[in-house]
């Protein structure tokens, strides 16, 4: 059994994880516990979804009786009194009922009773000896769970004696130990109550010096710690910005809040962590030099797709023009936005005219006669062969297009080759297979595919689930749906939840598609959720790539009168076809949503041609 306590109050990185472990797992037999107020559902609206074995069970609150009988367990005794007024200010709150009834066992008066629950918080905090209170005080800075070491290090001295004054609130009842040293708040509305007594010039002194002790005591864990790192350097960055702008106390700390936000993203980007990784990058505009800034809009852009990333990519290129950057530098983001314009098409709503990518890819080619970095020349040429992929979605390619495209493919392979970089030969791999699209040459798209899978260990988790989905698409395409459901499934049992959301969903998309073609629905229904939550992980963008995954789902919860998966799969297609213009070919599926026949099988979006 797995129990998961307050799980609305976890980082994303945690709910991936639950989200994992519910997978099922073989024969094992697992019961998983989730307690969670409703605010889980703002952040993750699909929990459980397509679970077969899910159960939500909504928590009503306790009757006045049940409040009652609790009421007369924590005193011990009957006291009709004192029940019956817990009783009404509880409202049916158990939790808030038992601090009642401890204020009133520590005040012994009924009318000093307070009104809300952190009210009756406040008041046995107001009651402890001052050394516990300060412990309190002190742990609320690391969160829910603190270290007696941690607590000694930020003021109370020697961690024995921070020990037995923990003992003491355990047997209070306000904090419980866990293991060693650790101890942790009963509830966090306890932590939340102890942080709100500190002023606002002390929490970013403590969150300062638990930063320092952190790094102090992290030794061969650096990895591990950095998010907790820059959690409490950019919290006291913040604060001592606010209090005392332009001390040098608050710039140094400024400084370690922006390292420390930036080895978080690292941190996250490296496990395919890549919402999180773009909010670290993100915080850390605040605290880092302004020439830093055009790298990093550059690297969210990396991480990211769609016009976000277009997005980003052209902030990039915005000020590295602005300061006269290395041309190497503009080269490299010009391919950026370019990349995504033609590989990622089907994320980017706002689709660029011929006339815009014509004006992008000489400018790009101004700058490539003067560079002299090969990996930003051969990202520059991998992007730039991705035109025939792009342009079908206008007009087909010419043979003079498609012989330029595969020249660019095969330099940028020869450089990719030479500078030993398996991520930039899988894309330049891949605008091969671009190519082989434009001109309906399936089978040379899915030999291009093989090709990247073959050295996949070395790939990033971009690149690999790229391959993958590949391999997917073009064997689905040509009617091998074996090959398509067994290589997708190999690639998503590795994949974690709330991880490289953009890809995923690709991968998830053709999956689900294909699994619900082999009447295998029991299992298209679960993947075509996690293609739900990664389009929702990667901010809801427009994935017209995902589109075939999501009808999937309508297709099955419409033949299944299951009204749920019906009202999640339209709500997604009509989110993604509102981020495209009306001319475009995605929109037919309008009449699809609305269950009329609409399309025929001469229609390029019923040929798999550009739903990229």
């Amino acid at each position: 059994m797995i129990v998961f306590e307050d799980l609305h109050w976890s980082s994303d990185s945690l709910l991936d994880l639950a989200q994992f472990v519910m997978q099922p797992r073989g024969d094992a037999a697992v019961l998983m516990i989730v307690l969670a107020r409703p605010e889980l559902l703002d952040r993750r609206p699909n929990w459980g979804g397509g679970k077969l074995n899910h159960l939500a069970i909504a928590l009503e609150p306790l009757a006045p009786n049940a409040i009652g009988d609790l009421v007369r367990h924590l005193l011990d005794s009957d006291a009709p009194d004192v029940v019956k007024l817990v009783a009404e200010r509880a409202e049916g709150n158990p939790f808030y009922a038992g601090e009642l009834v401890r204020s009133y066992l520590e005040h012994g008066s009924l009318e000093r009773l307070p009104d809300t629950v952190q009210g009756t918080v406040l008041a046995r905090l107001d009651l402890l000896p001052p050394e516990e209170r300060r412990v309190l005080q002190l742990g609320s800075v690391f969160g829910r769970a603190f270290r007696a070491a941690g607590v000694a290090a930020l003021e109370l001295g020697e961690a024995p004696q921070v020990a037995a004054l923990c003992e003491n609130l355990v047997d209070r009842d306000l904090i419980r130990p866990t293991e060693s040293d650790r101890f942790a708040f009963r509830h966090i509305l306890i932590q939340e109550v102890a942080y709100g007594t500190l002023p606002r010039t002390e929490r970013a002194r403590l969150h300062a010096a638990a930063a320092r002790w952190g790094e102090s005591t992290a030794g061969e864990r650096e990895v591990a710690l950095a998010e907790v790192l820059a959690f409490h350097y950019r919290e006291a960055a913040v604060l001592y910005t606010a209090l005392e702008p332009n001390t040098e106390a608050t710039q140094q700390t400024r400084k370690q809040a922006g390292k420390w936000l930036l080895k978080a993203a690292d941190v996250a980007a490296a496990a395919g962590a890549t919402p999180e990784a773009v909010r670290h990058v993100r915080a850390s505009f605040d605290f880092v030099e302004a020439g830093q800034l055009p790298r990093l809009h550059e690297r969210i852009g990396d991480l990211t797709a769609g016009d976000s990333g277009l997005e980003e990519y052209r902030l990039a290129l915005e000020q590295y023009e602005a300061v006269n950057a290395p041309v190497e530098d503009q080269l490299r983001a010009l391919a950026g936005m370019l990349m995504v314009s033609t590989r990622w098409a089907g994320s980017v709503g706002d689709r660029p005219s011929e006339e815009w990518m014509a004006d992008l890819r000489a400018r790009g080619r101004r700058l490539l006669k003067r560079a002299n970095d090969r990996y930003s020349i051969g990202r520059f040429l991998a992007a730039d062969a991705f035109f025939p992929f792009w342009i079908q979605g206008i007009r087909e390619p010419t043979p003079q297009e498609l012989v330029l495209s595969k020249a660019s493919a095969d330099r940028a392979i020869e450089i990719a080759t030479e500078l030993d970089d398996p991520d930039l030969l899988s894309t330049a791999l891949d605008a091969t297979t671009g190519v082989s699209q434009a001109t309906n040459d399936w089978a040379g798209g899915l030999e291009s595919a093989r090709r990247r899978i073959a050295f996949e260990e070395r790939l990033g988790l971009y690149e690999r689930l790229d391959a993958h989905s590949m391999v997917a698409w073009m064997t689905y395409l040509m009617g091998d749906l074996a090959t398509a459901e067994k290589d997708s499934g190999e690639m998503a049992a590795r994949l974690l939840p709330g991880q490289a959301p953009y890809p995923a969903l690709h991968l998830f998309a053709w999956r689900s598609l294909t699994l619900m073609m082999l009447g295998r629905w029991d299992e298209a229904v679960p993947v075509f959720y996690r293609a739900l939550e990664a389009w929702n992980d990667a901010g809801r963008h427009a994935a017209g790539y995902g589109l075939r995954g999501f009808m999937a789902g309508l297709d099955i919860g419409r033949a299944r009168g299951d009204a749920r998966l019906v009202g999640a799969a339209v709500e997604a297609m009509e989110s993604i076809l509102a981020r495209f213009p009306a001319s475009h070919s995605n929109q037919l599926l309008h009449a699809y949503i609305r269950g009329e026949s609409g399309l025929t099988a001469n229609d390029p979006i019923m040929q798999g041609r550009y739903w990229f």
